[in-house]
């Protein structure tokens, strides 16, 4: 289970859910061709990116009033501009993930294109990716039943296979004490259940 875990987790690291402070380009080849994009512009695109960047951690870090929730989608919509102009000059980066570290730790977390609240103002029914989407990370939870007899609940990296297995899974919102959200029981093929849970 150990070794399993750690290799899932070891090909987690590059998914755009997990925070990452590295700014990562790559070349964005479309196609059969195979030719290093121009690098006309590409030290002030950069150091754009890294100002919108350092100015989207800012809206993130500083006082929380009403309307910091409008703020904060502004510099994100800012962010994405920055990233669609190294990629319109052929360098994809991975702004997803600098985003993403810039909400770690903060009441707030990305979904799709847009700033949510990651505890409040929840909906009642998410997939297991869209979930993990706004919380930041990528792990879940597991728990099996065989025979009417709950197993313990163990973490999940949301990497690979289990990327493909359970991340359409519909989660709904928990009402009772335990993790925010779980799913309905499906069964597993060898005689007994399992369901999903996220914060």
């Amino acid at each position: 289970m150990a070794e399993e875990l750690l290799s899932d987790a070891r090909s987690s690291l590059g998914h755009e859910y997990l925070p990452s402070s590295e700014i990562r380009l790559k070349p964005w080849i479309s196609g059969q061709k195979r030719c290093w994009p121009k690098a006309d512009r590409f030290p002030d695109l950069h150091q754009t990116y890294v100002e919108v960047l350092n100015s989207f951690d800012e809206a993130v870090r500083g006082p929380r009033r009403s309307g910091d929730m409008a703020d904060l989608e502004r510099a994100l919509m800012v962010l994405i501009e920055a990233a669609n102009t190294l990629a319109i000059r052929g360098w994809e980066v991975n702004w997803r993930q600098n985003a993403q570290w810039a909400l770690r730790g903060s009441r707030f977390g990305l979904s799709g294109y847009s700033i949510v609240e990651r505890y409040e103002n929840l909906v009642d029914r998410i997939t297991v990716s869209e979930r993990l989407e706004i919380i930041g990370g990528p792990i879940f939870y597991m728990q099996r039943r065989r025979a009417e007899k709950l197993g313990e609940i163990k973490p999940v990296v949301f990497a690979a296979q289990a990327e493909e297995a359970y991340g359409a899974a519909f989660l709904s919102l928990n009402s009772r004490r335990g993790r925010r959200y779980v799913s309905d029981w499906f069964v597993d093929g060898r005689g007994g259940s399992y369901r999903l849970l996220s914060d």
